[in-house]
């Protein structure tokens, strides 16, 4: 929102300071379930870093699902947005 001057602390910094302004985003879901199907992919996802998604998720979603979902199966977790996770949460409710 705004810049704060070193000279409003003391000791004076010697960084520059700010004001931002943090607006919470409305949830995706309604139903408990899906946030449960969500942190579920989320986790396995993760597990293990450098395995490829259809690695990590074969036990929830085959490859094809992950096509359907608009997400190369070859990819790893880092590279998804919350949308696309937010799609395969969907595509295995």
């Amino acid at each position: 929102l705004f810049n704060v001057s070193a000279r409003c602390f003391s000791p004076e910094p010697k960084v520059q300071s700010a004001v931002v302004q943090l607006t919470m985003k409305p949830k995706l879901e309604n139903d408990h379930n899906f946030e449960k199907q969500l942190e579920q992919i989320v986790k396995l996802a993760f597990a293990q870093r450098r395995k490829t998604l259809h690695n990590n998720l074969k036990s929830l979603i085959n490859a094809n699902q992950l096509i359907k979902c608009d997400i190369d199966p070859a990819a790893r977790a880092e590279t998804l947005t919350l949308e696309q996770f937010v799609r395969l949460a969907k595509e295995i409710s």
